[in-house]
């Protein structure tokens, strides 16, 4: 299966959910997904889109790429808007998902039941 483990974010709780966001792709891996982990504030910046989901993927160099925003999450945050909606949708075969849409200044990225990225 294909997942994007999101962690990060702004609250004081970005450490946190980078250590746990860390724990989980790896444990995914381990069992044998093709998980990757993303900020879900910065996002991804270099994307393979040849091959998005690497077999061979480094967990804790993602962790350390998305730590590297810390120090500048202060300005980050007056940069951009920081904002998300949860909507739970079901389609007609009762099959539920969620999408999450993200709001970032003058464009809407939104994260669907079969995307990745959408730009």
């Amino acid at each position: 299966m294909k997942i994007v483990v999101l962690a990060g974010g702004t609250s004081t709780e970005r450490d946190v959910s980078i250590v746990s966001g860390t724990g989980i792709c790896g444990a995914l891996r381990q069992k044998g997904h093709q998980a990757i982990l993303v900020d879900v504030f910065c996002g991804q910046e270099e994307v393979d889109w040849e091959d998005p989901f690497p077999a061979e993927y480094d967990v804790e160099k993602a962790a350390a790429y998305i730590r590297g925003f810390n120090l500048q999450m202060a300005e980050l945050k007056k940069t951009r808007k920081n904002s998300f909606i949860i909507k739970n949708r079901e389609p007609r075969n009762k099959a539920k998902y969620s999408q999450l849409i993200f709001d970032k200044v003058n464009k809407n990225i939104k994260w669907g039941k079969d995307t990745l990225f959408n730009t």
